[in-house]
């Protein structure tokens, strides 16, 4: 079930809004972001990062989707990251899946995808998913957002490519997004 919501973190200090646990085996999380402006640092749309978890953020200047998953050979944050750098002020449509054999992302409608087996590492079980910081337990710690999230999906699946394509389309328009 998708979880819709309109914010605006633009403070880039303290600002972010708790949505709650999603420990899921599969996960989708979509974000239609700008960013004010761009820090070098790694800096969180959505997360749960906290012995585990995953989430949607921007580090060097490139959109990414992280996902702490373990398998008999490694335990670790995965990434995989859009092939352009970010720009200020523009608007983004964000969407990274993991189904236990990838790691997919998109940005603004182009994929990214890195093969990958395992499973979720889940977050501490006291860790919710928050909009604009990387959250301890269920308050903002950190890699706070400057900017506004207009929209936020979170799917217990991975999107195939068609569904997040639709969920592009619909969002190109209804925030005019440019590529």
């Amino acid at each position: 079930i998708p979880y819709v919501s309109s914010s605006a973190l633009n403070n880039g200090v303290d600002d972010y809004v708790l949505i709650g646990q999603h420990n899921y085996e599969n996960i989708t999380l979509e974000v239609v972001a700008m960013n004010n402006v761009i820090n070098s640092s790694e800096t969180e749309y959505i997360s749960n990062y906290e012995s585990g978890g995953y989430g949607l953020s921007y580090r060097g200047n490139k959109n990414l989707i992280q996902i702490h998953i373990k398998n008999s050979t490694y335990n670790g944050y995965k990434s995989q990251s859009a092939s352009s750098t970010i720009a200020a002020n523009k608007i983004y449509s964000l969407s990274g899946s993991f189904n236990s054999n990838q790691i997919m992302f998109y940005e603004n409608g182009s994929n990214y995808t890195l093969p990958w087996t395992g499973t979720i590492n889940h977050a501490a079980s006291s860790t919710a998913l928050c909009l604009g910081t990387n959250p301890a337990g269920n308050v903002g710690k950190g890699n706070w957002l400057n900017g506004n999230i207009y929209s936020v999906r979170i799917y217990n699946k991975a999107l195939t490519e068609d569904e997040v394509k639709t969920n592009y389309a619909i969002d190109k328009i209804r925030f005019n997004i440019q590529e």
